[in-house]
């Protein structure tokens, strides 16, 4: 995971230094500002909403860079919430960076999403409930994470849907920008799942 970080470090240093940062901005700010739009579309319905998918696939297929983009975004889309902004958006940033990094890592081990929005997801609903133990203490911090199951199970729905979104417009080539070959055959019926290889070959 260390090599990965160090891999992408290095690649972000390189952008910063090349001719096609304008294009590199253009893309982080259009990405962000989709996801950060959906999510504020989305506020009215617990726990869906696109920019967690967002950060996971984009850092999956573009890099740190992306993991750090959609995490600020994250914590200032707070501010166009029915909720505004609190203690929580501090751990909702960082359960979004961790869950781009984790997609970072994932990269050279999985030839699917699919793992690093699952885990990613965890990552975050782990963070942003940890934002409680300012209000309620540590007892009743713990307790909270039960009644939380059902809308970590709709997020995971939400951001394993958005993620199936974001692969079917071929993202991986939005963030690249250039023409890529599909690693191997794409399921219609279950874009994410349908990234594993079949059986036996």
């Amino acid at each position: 995971m260390l090599n990965s970080l160090t891999k992408q470090r290095q690649k972000l240093k390189q952008v910063l230094t090349s001719k096609s940062l304008l294009k590199a901005l253009l893309k982080l700010i259009t990405l962000t500002g989709v996801g950060t739009m959906g999510r504020i579309l989305f506020q009215n319905i617990p726990s869906v909403e696109p920019l967690l998918a967002l950060a996971i696939i984009s850092s999956y297929y573009g890099g740190i860079e992306y993991a750090i983009s959609i995490a600020i975004a994250y914590y200032s889309s707070n501010f166009f919430m029915l909720g505004g902004q609190g203690p929580w958006g501090a751990f909702q940033f960082l359960g979004t960076l961790l869950a781009g990094i984790l997609a970072i890592s994932f990269k050279n081990k999985e030839k699917s999403p699919l793992l690093p929005l699952i885990f990613g997801t965890a990552i975050f609903e782990i963070c942003a409930n940890s934002s409680w133990i300012f209000t309620t203490g540590i007892t009743s911090f713990i307790i909270s994470f039960v009644p939380a199951i059902p809308y970590f199970i709709v997020h995971l729905t939400s951001t394993l849907g958005f993620g199936a979104l974001f692969k079917r417009i071929n993202i991986k080539r939005i963030i690249r920008g250039k023409k890529i070959e599909k690693d191997i055959p794409f399921n219609s019926r279950n874009p994410i799942v349908g990234d594993f290889p079949a059986t036996g070959k």
